[in-house]
């Protein structure tokens, strides 16, 4: 069949006693997580996660962040190996995905589309924030004027404005059978259930770029050295500093690792490690072997804008030496591997 209009949502939830628990998740961090036990006090809220009254006062983390469809009776089709060309008999075969399993690695193909539309931006590339998408999540639905009044993704009579980034599920709840209170709720604006609601690709592909950051400069210092082997320490110092004004940058900082050229290609990345002051002094023992320059980046926070230090000159790191050795096993009765010293001609 065809869709001929827009497809009012409502929350996932089939759940029952008999069928069991089937539904979408959501609700506040309880506690960490440590060395597999369970901690009070739970993972302290963000602060990007914040510019909406209807977000949870509670003080810790608070789920999901947005909404893609999941439930097994409305899946994802999905062709696998050749699953979709008719075979000799005619018959073809078409997966169905449901779950986590298929709204997670949806969201990362719209993240794909995100870095695609923003690496044409050529001079502000580093400006655009294409890392976390929480930073700009929160700030869109903030500045979505028609949020949530016309971007009602529930309403039965009336479909959300065509310039809705976020369609808010008004509609619902994920209850399960035996638990108790109500904040699982769908509610105007963002709540326990969905989050900020479903999301319009394109508009939130085309206004990724309007969430503006105060941009920073990075600097890379890298201590100087004729020659380092393989798995020694090298040292280094990054410190990041906004264009414009006194503040100072939080955050993390990590190593590019670029093409054997100034102003080749990234081929790897190493760390991170976190901001103190807007600085960090470290040493690591990762860079890998060959001839190349490096550079630092800079993540970014809720304030300041990633950025990408200058490119610093050939480090040289030589192979480290080596040691070969063989040995030859076999097998017992049991089939435990047991050295091998002597046998007749064919043995194992």
């Amino acid at each position: 069949s065809s869709d001929l209009s827009y497809i009012p949502e409502n929350v996932w939830n089939e759940s029952s006693l008999t069928n069991g628990l089937w539904s979408s998740s959501g609700g506040g961090s309880a506690g960490n997580i440590q060395n597999g036990v369970g901690t009070t006090g739970g993972v302290p809220k963000p602060n990007w996660q914040s510019g909406l009254s209807s977000i949870p006062d509670d003080g810790v983390r608070d789920l999901p962040d947005v909404s893609l469809t999941a439930a097994g009776h409305d899946p994802y089709l999905l062709c696998l190996e050749g699953s979709c060309v008719p075979n000799s008999q005619g018959e073809l075969y078409v997966y169905f995905i449901s779950g986590t399993s298929a709204s997670a690695p949806s969201f990362a193909g719209i993240m794909a589309l995100v870095d695609q539309k923003n690496d044409t931006l050529a001079d502000n590339e580093f400006l655009v924030r294409q890392g976390l998408a929480n930073y700009v999540l929160y700030r869109l639905a903030a500045t979505q004027s028609a949020y949530p009044t016309q971007c009602n993704g529930s309403d039965t009579s009336t479909p959300p404005a065509t310039a809705c980034i976020f369609n808010d599920v008004t509609v619902g709840n994920n209850v399960v059978p035996g638990e108790a209170g109500t904040e699982y709720q769908a509610d105007p604006g963002y709540d326990l259930a969905t989050g900020l609601g479903s999301v319009n690709v394109a508009n939130l592909v085309n206004q990724w770029s309007t969430v503006a950051f105060n941009p920073t400069s990075t600097t890379l210092t890298v201590t100087p050295f004729s020659t380092i082997t393989h798995g020694s320490p090298a040292s280094f110092g990054v410190s990041v500093k906004p264009n414009t004004g006194s503040g100072v940058p939080t955050g993390d900082v990590s190593l590019l690792i670029y093409e054997s050229d100034i102003g080749g290609l990234v081929t790897g990345a190493i760390g991170t490690w976190s901001l103190s002051g807007g600085s960090v002094s470290a040493t690591t023992s990762a860079l890998q072997g060959g001839t190349y320059p490096i550079a630092a980046r800079y993540a970014g926070d809720a304030t300041y804008a990633p950025s990408i230090s200058p490119q610093s000159s050939y480090l040289t790191v030589y192979p480290e030496g080596s040691t070969t050795t063989v040995s030859v096993s076999t097998a017992n009765q049991s089939g435990q591997s047991i050295p091998f010293t002597t046998g007749p001609f064919g043995s194992f």
